[in-house]
């Protein structure tokens, strides 16, 4: 399937239905096993994987510095003061 990296909403679908595929066929034992790796592209791409891993706890992206060439990993957890 084709899709427009310039649409934010097109690109979460993919990266969604990847998670989803490699979950259904057990690519991976866990959800932790997966890793979003969001080095390289656009800012979107960028942008869709940290949403994805929002929606539930497990679910990492990374990202590899372009000057100190470390690997940082995000574990993001979306709260509200309410």
């Amino acid at each position: 399937e084709i899709v427009d990296f310039e649409n934010v909403e097109e690109v979460y679908k993919a990266v969604k239905n990847a998670h989803q595929y490699l979950i259904k066929n057990k690519k991976a034992k866990r959800v932790s096993e997966i890793i979003l790796d969001v080095t390289g592209g656009q800012k979107i791409t960028s942008i869709a994987g940290a949403i994805f891993t929002t929606d539930s706890t497990g679910k990492t992206f990374q990202y590899v510095s372009t000057s100190s060439k470390k690997v940082v990993g995000f574990d993001i957890l979306v709260g509200s003061e309410d």
